[in-house]
């Protein structure tokens, strides 16, 4: 048996995308991947890949995305004609369903699991703001999701949100794979002589950063101000220019460190005493989550700062033990006349790793 992967979206950047493809290949699961990059992950690189080039602007560049679009169509749909072998088929986001465009009837008629993950949240007035491609890969299959065999969302609120968006009747097939990560990254050395010690304390945020969709300018003005307390690492793949310039200007406390490699985050974060969650809450794809970063840095047992209006994720937080998920207004975390005290963090309830996870929808691809 094999299953087909479509993942548009650079895979790197996606921990559940790679933890569900080990599981898949640990127990010897065929797997053909399409995406923009191939896993550099060890025993990943026996899949079966091919590369999606980055679209590019331009009239020849969006030809040349066109063309390609159209190939990748032609060799997904060969791939289902020629192997009776597959018998699922499982994309990530609504990018990736224009590489099925071909296949949507042929798929069915081979008796094939469609499956879907979305990272993502869009409302259906969000969806009509989405590139063409994204919009496309939303409503072209809307009237067949239910359908589809699967599909998944990061979260319970999204999932119910999805049901009520499409007005689905349907809804058993519809899951939520939350992204935990891994039983390994279970910290078991971590530094402990910052938070009752007299050192400073390490501030760390890791993830994409911008002025607007972030408050990272106010996080800053309290790192200048208490600037013999606080230490702030940024570690970002995707930084605008003058922000990084206001970043480089600062010294001291504050340091830009660049993007880092997925596989050597869990070591990374073992440095540090709070972990940074600073989004704005501008939209529903903010609203509804819960990012990554939490579960990644609570399983790495460092104390978390959340903004207080994530509602949703306060919500999720403190259904569970915990003394170190600290909720503050960072719009205003410049105007405090001290450093929010911190204690020493709960390790994260024992179920969050993506082994037990995705265990239900590796077994549902592959039975």
């Amino acid at each position: 048996m094999a299953i087909v992967i479509l993942h548009y979206k650079p895979i790197e950047f996606y921990p559940t995308t790679m933890a569900l493809l080990e599981k898949l290949k640990s127990n010897n699961q065929s797997i053909y991947l399409f995406s923009s990059s191939k896993p550099a992950t060890a025993g990943l690189d026996q899949i079966q890949f091919t590369k999606i080039r980055k679209s590019r602007n331009g009239i020849l560049g969006k030809l040349a995305t066109a063309l390609q679009l159209f190939l990748l169509n032609v060799k997904i749909r060969n791939l289902i004609s020629g192997q009776s072998s597959i018998h699922s088929i499982l994309y990530f986001e609504a990018l990736s369903y224009n590489l099925l465009h071909l296949s949507k009837n042929l798929i069915p008629k081979r008796g094939i699991k469609l499956c879907a993950h979305f990272y993502e949240y869009f409302n259906t007035s969000e969806i009509k703001r989405q590139s063409r491609m994204e919009y496309f890969g939303y409503n072209n299959p809307k009237h067949a999701y239910e359908q589809f065999s699967w599909i998944s969302h990061s979260t319970e609120l999204r999932r119910s949100r999805f049901i009520q968006d499409f007005k689905l009747n349907r809804t058993s097939q519809i899951y939520t794979i939350h992204n935990f990560p891994p039983l390994s990254w279970r910290s078991t050395e971590r530094i402990e002589n910052n938070i009752q010690g007299n050192n400073k304390l390490k501030l760390v945020y890791l993830g994409a950063l911008s002025i607007e969709s972030t408050f990272i300018l106010e996080l800053l003005d309290f790192c200048s101000k208490f600037k013999e307390q606080v230490t702030l690492d940024v570690y970002s793949w995707r930084m605008p220019e003058d922000l990084n310039e206001h970043m480089r200007s600062l010294t001291g406390n504050v340091k830009q460190m660049g993007s880092i490699n997925h596989s050597a985050v869990r070591d990374t974060l073992n440095q540090y005493d709070i972990g940074i969650i600073m989004y704005k809450p501008l939209s529903d794809n903010v609203t509804t989550s819960l990012p990554n970063k939490l579960f990644e840095y609570w399983a790495c047992n460092l104390n978390v700062w959340i903004h207080e209006e994530l509602h949703y994720c306060r919500e999720f937080v403190e259904r569970y033990p915990h003394n170190g998920i600290k909720f503050m207004d960072f719009s205003s975390i410049a105007t405090l006349n001290e450093v929010p005290h911190v204690e020493r963090t709960s390790e994260m309830p024992e179920e969050f790793i993506s082994e037990l996870e995705l265990e239900e929808i590796c077994t549902f691809l592959t039975s």
